[in-house]
């Protein structure tokens, strides 16, 4: 679980900053094509990482509240 946790605190600021970098609006610039389509793709992959991850830490949870006390 304290795995999953870090794993998604480390998804989450990735997440900020990728968002953070995309609200630049010289990224939209054509010089930039590049590098904003790499940054979109990082994004799409933080995204599916961050929804599994939050998926497995709900599983964890939910395990962990079945066991006895």
């Amino acid at each position: 679980l304290k795995k999953l946790e870090q794993l998604l605190a480390k998804l989450e600021l990735n997440k900020d900053s990728l968002e953070s970098r995309l609200a630049d609006t010289n990224i939209y610039l054509d010089k930039n094509k590049v590098l904003l389509k790499d940054l979109l793709q990082q994004q799409a992959t933080n995204q599916k990482e961050l929804e599994s991850a939050e998926e497995a830490w709900m599983e964890v949870s939910e395990e962990l509240q079945l066991l006895p006390h």
